[in-house]
């Protein structure tokens, strides 16, 4: 499929439009975003001054979305993107880059893995939605972004991380709706060994099933999910086991004049055989299974507020907690499993909670220790934030933000006994400011800091708060 729709790309650019290739590409609908991202940092990977950790460096995302319609009850949709390359760079540290030798400015075209523009530009979206298939199912194919960015359990698509990276998903989604309720089911694979290779094949699998529920007073979702390890090893053995993680959930939200508020709690079963030494608990010296026992809590409440030619205010506090491994011997797997989660709170942790694809990651505190000091979905950890927006009268298109943001280690367990027990990560504040240009355009830049906590304390000799600086702009077309 994807050699496909790579062929009607290039037809569709390299070629003046006939009366052919109309009917192929009939209604096709371009548009695309145009990121940018100027970070200035300093101690985000190891806290520690004297380590010269230091981060100046401008990166830019380019994406490109192409939707026509292939039949009239067929719908393809193709996402290309590019963003390999720093300022100042032939190519360098960005998802998808292979470095280069070249001087600035002189770009080869050619589709080189190493400093060709061409081979460096990526599919992200490749995929076909069949209209009421049955009669009844709206059906997309192939690989696909999926999830709201900052979702907890899941979420594919770009990210605003260091190296703004973007994950997809090779899948079958189905959508249908009556008077009560919205339904999505999604079965498909994030990682598989290609057709052919010798061997069991180790693909790691995803299937699930979100409702959305109709005509209450609140936003009420469920879901159910199963990650699935096959495992590869002998019949019998511990490797040779399949690995099933299942989350089930229940999402509340509510929305009015006054303000908002959100609500998430989830929970977790199924069995580990992961051959990870401790991972399931008594699965690394046994050859039987433990079992996954973790739960997450999320929640979030704001108020909006109008002061007369003053403007308006927007308090709104967060919590969170995770749970995580209670010890290596008990036979269960305590500890909440985020398999693919976006929820980064904070800016520091937020912009470096996780390393991407690109050789240029940095992860927060990635240099201390084990179980480190980064956010990404709520994995042994218990998080508080507080904060306010503030948009003055006066100047409307500006909103100003304050925020602080506590971190901690929701256990401190025999797996990771890296700390003498003190469970505080850190913390962090921040100020933004956001200026929205127009519906498409916006600017952003902020300030922030953060103070290293005992149990980053006690794995160094000397630590420093890590700091950091930005300016973005976004544009959409």
């Amino acid at each position: 499929m994807k050699k496909l729709l790579g062929t009607a790309i290039a037809a569709i650019l390299l070629f003046p439009v006939t009366s052919v290739n109309a009917e192929v590409f009939k209604n096709l609908k371009v548009s695309g975003n145009l990121d940018i991202q100027m970070n200035s940092a300093r101690n985000v990977l190891d806290f520690d001054a004297a380590a010269q950790d230091r981060i100046s460096g401008v990166g830019t995302r380019t994406m490109l979305h192409m939707d026509w319609d292939l039949l009239d009850d067929v719908h393809s949709k193709v996402t290309l993107r590019k963003n390999d390359t720093v300022w100042g760079t032939a190519a360098s540290g960005g998802q998808g880059a292979a470095g280069g030798s070249q001087a600035i400015g002189h770009r080869d075209t050619a589709g080189t893995a190493t400093n060709g523009i061409l081979g460096n530009v990526f599919i992200d979206q490749a995929n076909f939605t069949i209209d009421k298939l049955l009669g009844h199912f709206d059906t997309t194919v192939g690989r696909q972004f999926y999830g709201e960015p900052g979702s907890l359990n899941f979420y594919w698509g770009p990210r605003d991380t260091q190296d703004q990276d973007v994950t997809s998903f090779d899948a079958v989604r189905v959508n249908a709706e009556n008077d009560w309720m919205k339904v999505t089911a999604i079965g498909g694979m994030i990682t598989a060994v290609p057709n052919g290779t010798a061997g069991a094949d180790s693909n790691t699998k995803m299937k699930g099933i979100n409702i959305g529920w109709k005509g209450l007073p609140l936003k009420v979702n469920t879901y159910l999910w199963n990650r699935l390890f096959q495992g590869t090893g002998v019949s019998g053995s511990v490797a040779g086991r399949n690995d099933n993680l299942y989350t089930y959930g229940l999402k509340l939200a509510g929305e009015s004049d006054w303000g908002w508020f959100s609500a998430e709690f989830a929970k977790q079963s199924g069995e580990c055989r992961s051959a990870a030494a401790g991972r399931c608990g008594t699965e690394a010296a046994a050859a039987h299974a433990a079992n996954y026992t973790g739960h997450a809590f999320l929640a979030e409440l704001g108020f909006n507020a109008d002061v007369a030619n003053v403007g308006g205010i927007s308090p709104w506090a967060s919590f969170g907690l995770g749970t995580g491994q209670s010890d290596s011997l008990s036979g269960t797997q305590d500890g909440f499993q985020s398999v693919a989660s976006d929820w980064r709170p904070g800016v520091i942790n937020r912009r470096f909670s996780g390393a991407g694809a690109g050789a240029g990651s940095d992860v927060l505190g990635g240099g201390v220790g084990a179980g480190g000091s980064t956010t990404t979905g709520l994995s042994n950890r218990v998080v508080y934030g507080i904060g306010t927006n503030f948009t003055p009268a006066a100047m409307d298109q500006l909103t100003v933000g304050v925020q602080a943001w506590d971190f901690r280690r929701q256990r401190n367990d025999v797996q990771v006994a890296v700390a003498s027990g003190n469970k505080h990560i850190g913390t962090e504040v921040a100020v933004t400011a956001n200026w929205a240009h127009s519906e498409n355009v916006s600017l952003s830049a902020g300030v922030a800091r953060f103070f290293t906590g005992g149990f980053i304390k006690e794995q160094l000799t000397s630590d420093s708060p890590a700091s950091f600086i930005f300016s973005d702009v976004s544009l959409r077309f």
